[in-house]
């Protein structure tokens, strides 16, 4: 056989090697490899009130002037709307004027909502006897709805 015709044969050899070689490893792959798609579906947990006042909406409340001293009340209903339960606080920000000692407070600081549920609350504005009457005043009530 003459060197051309053998490196022919070499040639065509490595490359019939080369081809077992890859479909045996692949055939081996298959062997060890399955997969299985799952479809999944879910809810991703939502925390959100609604504040609302003889049914409607609010987004701001005014009070009627108090004397130093006075306390005054207003009801406001607190609704769950999210889909987790949710522990319900309040605070104050943005109190002017600053340190004028005004309070807000309500009956549900701590209380958990349940998702869908609503409870009415009792707000309650304190003006110490050290503020002096004619006093303008303002301030953000945040209430706030933690997941439990």
């Amino acid at each position: 056989m003459n060197k051309t015709k053998r490196a022919s044969v070499i040639l065509v050899t490595v490359i019939a090697i080369g081809l077992i070689a890859g479909l045996t490893s692949a055939v081996i792959y298959a062997a060890l490899s399955a997969s299985q798609t799952i479809p999944l579906q879910g809810t991703v947990s939502a925390v959100n009130l609604a504040i609302s006042q003889n049914g409607a909406p609010i987004t701001s409340m005014t009070w009627a002037p108090m004397d130093p001293g006075a306390s005054a009340t207003q009801n406001v209903t607190v609704q769950n709307t999210g889909n987790v339960p949710e522990t319900l606080s309040l605070q104050i920000n943005s109190l002017i004027p600053s340190g004028c000692g005004i309070t807000l407070t309500w009956n549900q600081q701590g209380t958990v909502l349940n998702a869908g549920s609503s409870v009415v609350a009792t707000l309650t504005l304190t003006v110490p006897s050290t503020v002096s009457g004619g006093t303008n005043y303002s301030f953000n009530a945040v209430f706030t709805g933690t997941e439990n």
